[in-house]
């Protein structure tokens, strides 16, 4: 998948105009003379690494027993699987780090990259000076997510992400592809676009207003666009989706910002071009809100691929094109 060649489509068009839970049983806590955990829940999520799509979330309460504080973090806690030692799992709910003073508690979820059916064993290494670990045995009921990934799903989860800037917790899990990464790449490469496509120096582009054009520009798509997709084959790893957008109207953007850069020349004539470019960047992300989607929607087909775990991605330059120009109309 080109994400750069999608955010480079992206912004040329503008500038035409300028992660299933299941519950379990808990245990009672064990103490050492530093600190007291408790078992309150364990339960299957879904995790945002590729290769493991689901996690064990384990939740527990630490009570600090001793008197001096007490450093509580994540990576205290380490999971065994049969024995074998499993690895952390990234989520942004995790347990975080922090001091906790005597006599006081935290709960706190953590979450491990394990597999189901085997046993399972928490051991807490407390941060204090001669402290033991402390271990639990954990009775993990229910089973973890086995839902296929959905190719008309996995489309969505890409839009969110991408066009519309905002989290979707199944994404990994549906397309196979870092949510973080992939975010982070897109909003780069847009920046990227955008500037080469203004024709604007790299002194002119300011890094915080092109920021706030990218985030007003996620946000009207948001707002004012909006996307159904349904599946209409599936054969030998390929899924064909048909996409039906109702896109931003843009007709009205240019002669807007037209009129801005007149109504602040006039009001400035000494004006140089770096001021007037400064301007024009900063009325951009209020006069693209001002956007309204459009009287009619514009159907796309979609192609995409299915990977070995069975987890579906855009892997085509035409079909992230056809894509993207679904969600404006220019003309």
């Amino acid at each position: 998948m080109s994400i750069k060649k999608m955010s480079a489509v992206f912004f040329i068009l503008l500038l035409t105009a300028f992660t299933a839970a299941c519950s379990s049983e808990t245990s009672g806590g064990k103490e050492s003379g530093t600190a007291k955990v408790k078992i309150k829940d364990t339960a299957w999520v879904t995790s945002d690494d590729a290769e493991h799509p689901t996690a064990l979330k384990v939740t527990v309460t630490v009570k600090n027993t001793g008197n001096d504080p007490l450093t509580v973090k994540s990576s205290d806690f380490s999971l065994y699987q049969n024995d074998a030692k499993t690895a952390a799992a990234d989520k942004e709910d995790r347990m975080q780090s922090g001091t906790l003073h005597a006599d006081k508690t935290v709960t706190g979820s953590l979450y491990f990259t394990a597999d189901e059916g085997k046993s399972y064993e928490l051991v807490y290494q407390p941060q204090a000076k001669d402290a033991k670990p402390l271990s639990y045995k954990l009775k993990v009921k229910g089973t973890a997510p086995k839902a296929k990934p959905d190719p008309a799903d996995a489309l969505s989860a890409y839009i969110d992400v991408m066009l519309y800037g905002r989290h979707n917790k199944d994404f990994t899990r549906l397309t196979g592809v870092n949510e973080k990464m992939t975010a982070a790449a897109y909003q780069e490469s847009a920046k990227a676009s955008f500037i080469a496509s203004a024709g604007i120096s790299k002194e002119q582009a300011d890094s915080k207003a092109i920021s706030a054009i990218i985030d007003a520009m996620s946000s009207a798509l948001r707002d004012h666009t909006e996307l159904k997709v349904q599946t209409k084959s599936m054969s030998d790893g390929k899924a064909v989706l048909e996409a039906k957008v109702t896109p931003l109207d843009m007709s009205p953007l240019a002669g807007r910002l037209q009129d801005r850069v007149q109504d602040y020349a006039g009001k400035h004539p000494d004006a140089d071009e770096n001021e007037i470019v400064s301007h024009l960047l900063s009325v951009y992300p209020e006069e693209f809100m001002r956007l309204k989607p459009a009287s009619s929607s514009v159907t796309k087909e979609i192609e995409m691929k299915k990977n070995a775990r069975g987890q579906w991605y855009l892997d085509t330059d035409a079909d992230l094109e056809g894509l993207t120009e679904a969600f404006l109309k220019t003309s």
